[in-house]
């Protein structure tokens, strides 16, 4: 019996060896399966999260064209709205200069040098000159009276519109 026992000892190591075999091939697949359903997880949220960025970048570039586009319409109006305030306020403002032009001109008359009529307004020399050239009559319109030399002065006192 030693044989026959010995040779049912061999069936069953063999038995004993494929169950292993199969269970160890078994957790082998399920791990495979495993790691299969994983990389498949892992493929489609790396896709995905793509997309989404795909989708946000593109999104984010029309926004910037469409802001810079308005940016630009809205510097162009600004530009148009800012010239006619401009133009806006000389025409009310030209009232006005021919006043202080009108102003100066009859301190002129009344003698007053420019540097007493920048001292009386605070406006600078060439300002109250500049008004002058502009709001005097021409020096061919109105005679002027030249200063004199005299013995004791050099010039004489200037007249009534000295430029």
């Amino acid at each position: 019996m030693s044989r026959k026992s010995a040779g049912s000892g061999h069936a069953e190591a063999v038995r004993r060896a494929r169950q292993v075999a199969e269970r160890r091939a078994e957790v082998l697949r399920e791990r495979e399966d495993a790691v299969t359903a994983t990389l498949v997880a892992f493929f489609d949220a790396k896709a995905r999260a793509d997309k989404i960025r795909s989708d946000a970048a593109a999104r984010a570039a029309r926004l910037l064209q469409a802001a810079e586009e308005k940016a630009a319409r809205l510097t162009e109006q600004a530009r148009e709205a800012g010239q006619q305030a401009i133009e806006q306020a000389e025409k009310n403002a030209a009232a006005d200069d021919a006043q202080v032009g009108g102003a100066i001109r009859h301190l002129r008359e009344l003698g007053e040098t420019a540097a007493s009529i920048s001292s009386m307004t605070g406006l600078n020399q060439a300002v109250v000159r500049a008004v002058e050239r502009e709001h005097l009559p021409e020096p061919d319109a109105a005679p002027r009276e030249r200063p004199t030399a005299t013995a004791t002065n050099s010039y004489a006192r200037p007249g009534p519109v000295p430029q």
